[in-house]
């Protein structure tokens, strides 16, 4: 005990003391002498003597105080000041709220505060009780919150006492000390001087009803001439006394806690009225596998049940344990076994509890833990102890045991069926009808049991209860996927943009609103055309489960499609369509539905409200209809032209419940009529669609720009629902409550669901669209040049098209028209097509010289952006040249190995870069004996005089003498390898016998650049 609480109780003491000591000093009434009263004097000191053995003995038995679990239920350290509060009197939260008197000295009688409480932060500990003592309470002001309702007719005072039983063995059947009963009473008196009474009895409660070992609330009746005399007024002098008889033989201390008033009105026919403050609550555990589970809460009566059920796995030989108590103090542990009654599986029953616990009882804790022992990872138990089932009553006998489940609150798996409004799939009808049975059998075993006038109330289902939030399942549209995704779209499978989502706000539960958006946006070309299509559809759909029925609520669907017609290369004019579905309960606003023109614009807004009911079903004892409410609205609006749509589409809707009935039985009264808000949700979504038609060569192709944008609002305006039903006629009625539905406010929440583009997308146009020029030309020979016939000859061609920056594939085609005196033209077939080809003219057929006349026609073919081939064929001027019979000489020609033949400017032969091997063609014409040939190459020097071309040998380069083939033939040839980049000078020499027949020369440049 606290040096301040053993202050208090000594004040009491001493002040007794003191009076006593007064009176045994007072002189007696013989003259001359002071006389002492011996007798009184003793009473005066053997009082002293109590108290202080009072305060030592109550010091020495207290205990020390086990940590609060609540932040307001920490008690004063020992150097606070205490001040006193009616609350704290009526709470018995400290010792000097009370005092304790006996007029018998019984060894170990003494008072402590203890932890072991209903409420507060302590209650009152009578230790070694005598045959009779009296408790009385300091004076009480009607600030008391405690005290409030005591000035109303039929009022009731209420006590929490636990009080000790006789020892007796402990056996088997009777499972410890606590199951004898105490046999003695309790007597209740109320003064107020100030209020005109004093002393008037509440009545005497034989404790013998009450099992001993737990708290029980004990009830006395305010008198009629106590509550009418106290009224409204106010007062600060309520004194409350308690005589407790306590009889021969008992063991253990007598606990004293929460002294209040109980004045709630019992409803004869309610309306969904909510319990009252105080009433109704669990604690929810879910356990998985052999892990313990531990949950705190305020200070309130937790009911042991009879019972405890696995939501997965089975039983088998598993057994659960379940504790609690207050503070750091159990006050009970209890094993469950498994039940073999169940077919199941799945539940356990009771089979013993420490401290004579059995189920129902309602024992006052703040903490409770759950063990499966032996327990498996696939099986979980969630379990719904109820608090407060009878406000702040406990005790034993009160009422039957609750059960922990109430039934499934995810199994429920709507099948709606379309073109039907309501539907039950198997899964949702064999939940709904779980939840029934048990509810129906537990009251009707309330019922059965004739409970003292209250309300009885329920913990609120699991399957009342939203779990959710609506939240969308998929927030983004969708593209389709593709191994690869080039730049050129050439159809519509790239240019999709998908969406589907939708939310749910009670998955698997009995009362739910759920929804669905779906749809695309889909341009597309009709390929070898210039015709766009754009199609876009949007489908919204709103459903509502009512007690396992799913329901239709809302359906809406938008279709628009746009075409931008063709000319290439037919005709067809430019056209678009639309419609618009939308459904309330199954019925379609308006009848036949709407189409509509996006090309001419359009804005449709049609709205309905409406109910439907469903069949009456029952649920416990009411007969209930359970009413759809939805009020529905869709905007659609949007255009279309050639280049393409805007559309926009809001579907709303807010969903709702009407939930109205009565009893059915004639035992009963009571009634339901509420209205609840499911859901209310807003889908608007946004699609545009912009096609151009670029004919540039460069693009050739239906340019593709557009976007897609849907979001989401939802709220829920949330209610509760109670099924209240009264027995008896009142005040000798008691109310049962059960929670149909208790959905919590959800406040308006938005989301963005999906938000994409089509960025510059290209759709191919037919090539035939999309023109272009270009310039055909010979460049070489030049009209009116000179050849020489019987030399390979390259001629050189080009082709430009208009469009520069296109990449170019050309074709060349070189026809030889005959003049005069022509004979015969040899095409190399290497490079025949091509823009620079070797030809050979033959000799004149007659004469010195010969007339040809040399066209060329170029087809150039350009792929444009859009992926079109698209060709033009252009021809070059013809060019008239002359050819001339060879002269008698040596003539050379070059080629290489990489390059081909080599071009010839200014008497150069350029042979390019990285040429290879280089071979040396020669013509020995004219010498009709055997001729022999040599080639040399030597290093120079190139300088240009005057336009002509020279090339002075390198006076310290060694000339290289080449290998001939065909040396002694009219075309000898030779082949270098040793070419290393720059100038050299190739000498061709034949002779005739000793005698030079003729010489020529070549200059070659190349480089040589790896």
């Amino acid at each position: 005990m606290n040096a301040t609480k053993t202050h208090s109780l000594w004040l009491i003491a001493s002040q007794t003391f003191f009076q006593k000591l007064k009176l045994a000093l007072a002189p007696q009434k013989k003259p001359g002498k002071i006389m002492l009263a011996p007798t009184r004097l003793r009473a005066a000191f053997g009082t002293l003597a109590a108290a202080l053995c009072l305060v030592t003995c109550t010091a020495a038995q207290e205990a020390a105080p086990a940590a609060a679990s609540e932040a307001d239920t920490t008690g004063p350290s020992p150097q606070e000041v205490v001040i006193l509060t009616p609350n704290m009197i009526m709470g018995f939260e400290y010792l000097g709220t009370w005092s304790v008197s006996t007029n018998t000295m019984v060894p170990g009688f003494g008072v402590q505060p203890t932890t072991i409480r209903t409420q507060g932060y302590e209650a009152y500990q009578v230790n070694g009780a005598p045959p009779l003592f009296k408790l009385v309470s300091r004076p009480v002001a009607s600030t008391a919150t405690a005290l409030a309702g005591i000035g109303k007719s039929g009022a009731l005072l209420q006590l929490d006492v636990l009080a000790p039983s006789k020892p007796e063995v402990s056996t088997k059947e009777n499972s410890g000390s606590c199951e004898a009963g105490n046999t003695g009473w309790i007597e209740g008196f109320v003064s107020s001087k100030s209020l005109g009474f004093e002393g008037v009895s509440l009545g005497k409660i034989s404790l013998s009803k009450y099992r001993a070992c737990i708290y029980n609330t004990i009830g006395f009746t305010v008198p009629e001439s106590v509550s009418s005399a106290i009224g409204t007024k106010e007062f600060n002098d309520l004194v409350f006394e308690f005589d407790v008889s306590s009889p021969s033989g008992i063991e253990g201390a007598y606990l004293f806690d929460n002294l209040r008033v109980h004045s709630v009105e019992l409803v004869q026919t309610p309306k969904g009225i909510a319990p009252p403050a105080g009433y109704g609550g669990s604690v929810d555990l879910t356990v998985s596998g052999n892990k313990p589970v531990k949950q705190t809460f305020t200070l309130d009566p937790i009911q042991i049940p009879a019972g405890l059920h696995l939501k997965k796995g089975v039983a088998g030989t598993t057994t659960l344990q379940l504790e609690g108590g207050v503070d750091s103090n159990t006050a009970f542990t209890c094993t469950y076994v498994p039940d073999t009654s169940d077919k199941s599986g799945q539940s356990y029953e009771l089979s013993s509890c420490t401290g004579a616990y059995v189920a129902g009882d309602l024992v006052n804790s703040n903490w409770v833990s759950l063990l499966i022992q032996g327990g498996l990872a696939s099986q979980q138990v969630y379990a719904q102890l109820v608090l407060s089932p009878l406000g702040d009553l406990t005790g034993s006998g009160l009422l039957p045991a609750m059960p922990t489940f109430w039934g499934n609150a995810d199994t429920c798996s709507p099948s709606p069926v379309a073109g039907k409004v309501v539907t039950s799939s198997t899964s949702c009808a064999s939940q709904t009808k779980q939840a029934n049975q048990i509810v129906t059998d537990y009251f009707n075993q309330v019922n059965g049991t004739h409970p003292s006038p209250n309300w009885i109330v329920a913990p609120v289902p699991d399957s009342a209860i939203r779990h959710a939030d609506g939240t969308p399942t998929s927030q983004s549209a969708q593209k389709p996927e593709s191994d690869e995704k080039p730049a050129i779209v050439p159809d519509d499978t790239e240019s999709d943009l998908i969406f589907d989502t939708g939310g749910d706000l009670n998955p698997g539960g009995s009362f739910d609103a759920y929804w669905k958006l779906s749809g695309d946006l889909d341009p597309s070309v009709v390929s070898g055309t210039d015709e766009n299509l754009t199609h876009f559809d949007a489908a919204f759909t709103a459903h509502g489960v009512l007690f396992g029925d799913d329901i239709d609520l809302v359906d809406a669907k938008l279709t628009a499609d746009t075409n931008s017609g063709e000319t290439t290369p037919t005709s067809q004019q430019a056209s678009s369509s639309g419609t618009l579905g939308f459904y309330v309960l199954g019925e379609e606003i308006p009848s036949g539905g709407l189409t509509f023109k996006p090309s001419k614009g359009f804005s449709i807004d049609p709205s309905w409200s409406q109910e439907y009911d469903l069949p009456p079903i029952q649920i416990w004892i009411f007969d209930i209809t359970l009413g759809a409410l939805v009020d529905a609205d869709l905007k659609a609006s949007g255009s279309a032209a050639l280049s393409g749509a805007d559309l926009s589409v809001v579907p709303s809707a807010s969903l709702g419940a009407h939930i109205s009935g009565g009893i059915n039985i004639g035992i009963a009264e009571g009634n339901v009529d509420a209205k609840v808000n499911l859901i209310t949700l807003s889908t608007p979504v946004t699609a545009q669609a912009k096609w151009v038609l670029n004919d540039d060569p460069a693009i050739c192709a239906a340019t593709l720009n557009g976007s897609l944008n849907g979001d989401l609002e939802v709220s829920s305006g949330g209610g509760q629902v109670d099924l209240d039903a009264t027995f008896g006629y009142c005040p000798f009625c008691y109310t049962d409550s059960w929670t149909l539905f208790k959905w919590g406010a959800l406040a308006s929440k938005s989301w963005n669901l999906f938000s994409d583009t089509l960025n510059t997308q290209l759709f191919g146009l037919p090539g035939s669209m999309c023109k272009y020029s270009i310039q055909a030309s010979i460049v070489s020979p030049t009209a009116g040049s000179s050849l020489s016939s019987g030399l390979p000859i390259t001629l050189t061609g080009s082709a430009t098209p208009s469009e520069t920056s296109l990449p170019l594939t050309t074709t060349y085609n070189w026809t030889f028209t005959k003049g005069a005196n022509a004979s015969t033209v040899t095409v190399n077939p290497a490079g025949a097509n091509s823009a620079n080809p070797t030809v050979t003219f033959g000799q004149p057929t007659s004469g010195n010289s010969s007339t040809w006349t040399i066209n060329m026609t170029a087809t150039s073919t350009v792929r444009s952006a859009g992926g079109a081939a698209i060709t033009e064929t252009a021809s070059a001027a013809p060019v008239t040249i002359t050819v001339k019979a060879l002269a008698p000489g040596d003539y050379i020609s070059v080629s290489s190995q990489y390059n081909g033949p080599a071009q010839v400017s200014n008497g150069v032969w350029n042979v390019g870069n990285a040429p290879g091997a280089i071979t040396f063609s020669g013509i020995v014409d004219g010498d009709t004996s055997t001729p022999t040939t040599t080639f040399t190459i030597q290093p120079c020097t190139y300088i240009n005089f005057h336009g002509i071309g020279a090339c002075l040998v390198n006076e310290f380069g060694q000339p290289t003498i080449l290998t001939p083939v065909g040396a002694n033939t009219a075309t000898p040839s030779a082949t270098w390898t040793g070419f290393e980049g720059g100038y050299y000078l190739v000498i061709m020499t034949t002779m005739n016998g000793s005698s030079t027949y003729a010489i020529t020369s070549a200059i070659i440049y190349g480089t040589e650049i790896l």
